[in-house]
């Protein structure tokens, strides 16, 4: 659980350094990512 909670961390970081598009590239990679462990 906690790997999952630095990804969102990690995600919410992203948005701030990015526009609104990379982000939304970014949090899709990390949701398919979250997914595949899981």
């Amino acid at each position: 659980m906690k790997h999952i909670l630095i990804n969102v961390f990690i995600a919410i970081i992203k948005i701030i350094q990015k526009d609104k598009t990379g982000f939304i590239d970014e949090f899709g990679k990390r949701i398919m990512h979250v997914i595949t462990i899981d």
